[in-house]
């Protein structure tokens, strides 16, 4: 089971204060406040999970609307451990039942972290709150299908059939009959049929199946009307109807929404591994100066990584660079960006995980990571680029307005100097700036 986590704010803080951001998604803080303070006048919150999950020998941080769990296609389900009806989602609302471990449930509707559900109270039904990670899906209920996208409703199951709606992205559906590659539903009080591809159910969660033989067999690969099992007598591919438990493996997610990025990303019903679970509650808080701020105290981060060089270099190295001063200090951009001070390890930079730009060790000791510099060793980064000013230089010279800037090259040019390549979208650009970024100009 995978275990969800508990948000609150941490009471202690270093000597500095909180750091405190102009958006959620700014790469750095605007600067730090004492807690007190930033509590004093909070305005809004904003709750935020995230997950870190591995596809295509890459990992990727995604967000949890972005993903589906075996929870979200199951309807029967049963409590882990002792765990607790509360009144609203939340962990300070009142208790109304205390279940013990096995408590068999029926969920009703969830959010990111509670499930609204039904159990019976010796004879008497109750409604409440409990949290995700007291709960798992019942082994013996084989849940519903979810659509992974809009998916049209056929009078028949035939693509070339009529139309009769279109179902919306993340409905839940029941099949009435199933036929091949399609099912037959009852969506918004019409009857028709839906192609699977565009579905996930509880099968597609599979880790171990128990079939009709009472044996229990683990699942090599899914199927749309059947599964691939083996257990210590061989291999053995079963039918979908022959099937009494489904036994899942909640470090399974399927992607609901395409991830954007550099290379290869994960797309709608990519099969994904969880590594590791983030959440964060953000607060927006007037703080006199700045107007509105957002702030942060991150109860549990991705850990940060360390590889040794011969680990580093078998992954995919998009950007590398180093400098030899005594020490070698360098980068290198293989999903997430990686410092080394000796060229034997590598460690992730904490702001820089799971992004993807060029990079570029200077001799004179400042670090590029796109378009941020810094120059204390790689403690701190700032942007260095002035892109208002650079888009006024190319409309003046080429007389175009760029539609995105995206670094693609970094290259050493001087002791004072260096080159960039930058995809406009209409064109890509060669810009020479200084290390400190205070002068530009664009060049062949």
């Amino acid at each position: 089971m995978l275990a969800f986590f508990t948000f609150g704010i941490f009471l202690c803080c270093n000597a500095h204060g909180v750091p405190f951001f102009r958006h959620q998604n700014s790469a750095f803080p605007s600067g730090e406040a004492p807690l007190e303070k930033l509590l004093e006048r909070v305005v809004g919150k904003d709750t935020q999970v995230q997950f870190h999950i591995s596809w295509d020998h890459n990992q990727f941080l995604v967000a949890k609307n972005d993903l589906l769990f075996d929870i979200e296609v199951s309807e029967k389900v049963v409590t882990v451990n002792q765990a607790f009806l509360r009144s609203e989602p939340e962990f300070n609302a009142n208790r109304l039942l205390t279940m013990a471990a096995g408590k068999p449930a029926r969920i009703l509707k969830s959010t990111q972290l509670w499930l609204y559900i039904e159990v019976m109270n010796e004879s008497i039904p109750m409604k409440g709150w409990v949290h995700a990670q007291d709960i798992k899906p019942d082994e013996s209920d084989f849940g519903f299908y979810r659509s992974l996208m809009e998916a049209k409703l056929k009078e028949k199951p035939d693509s070339f059939s009529t139309t009769i709606t279109t179902v919306p992205r993340l409905s839940s559906l029941r099949a009435l009959e199933s036929e091949s590659q399609w099912i037959k539903v009852k969506y918004d009080g019409k009857v028709g049929f839906i192609n699977k591809q565009y579905l996930i159910s509880k099968i597609d969660f599979a880790d171990s199946v128990l079939d009709k033989s009472g044996e229990w067999f683990k699942v090599i690969k899914i199927k749309p009307n059947h599964v691939i099992a083996k257990n210590t007598e061989g291999q053995k591919t079963i039918p979908v109807d022959r099937l009494i438990k489904i036994r899942t493996d909640d470090s399974i997610a399927y992607i609901t929404r395409a991830q954007e990025g550099h290379g290869k990303t994960p797309q709608i019903g990519s099969k994904a591994t969880v590594v590791e679970k983030r959440g964060e509650i953000w607060y927006q808080s007037i703080l006199d100066g700045h107007n509105k701020i957002w702030w942060t105290e991150k109860m549990e981060r991705p850990k940060v990584v360390t590889l040794t060089d011969q680990e580093l270099r078998k992954k995919k190295i998009s950007s590398i660079s180093l400098i030899d001063r005594g020490d070698k200090l360098g980068l290198a951009s293989a999903g997430s960006i990686y410092k080394t001070v000796d060229g034997i390890t590598w460690k992730q930079i904490d702001a820089f995980q799971n992004a993807e730009y060029p990079v570029l060790a200077h001799p004179g000791g400042n670090l590029f990571v796109g378009p941020f510099r810094s120059t204390n060793n790689g403690e701190t980064f700032e942007p260095f680029i002035k892109w208002d000013e650079l888009a006024m230089m190319i409309k003046e010279k080429y007389n175009y307005d760029p539609k995105f800037f995206k670094m693609t090259k970094m290259e050493y040019e001087s002791s004072s100097q260096i080159k960039l390549t930058i995809d406009t979208g209409m064109r890509k650009i060669k810009l020479l700036t200084a290390v400190n970024g205070l002068q530009m100009r664009l060049v062949k």
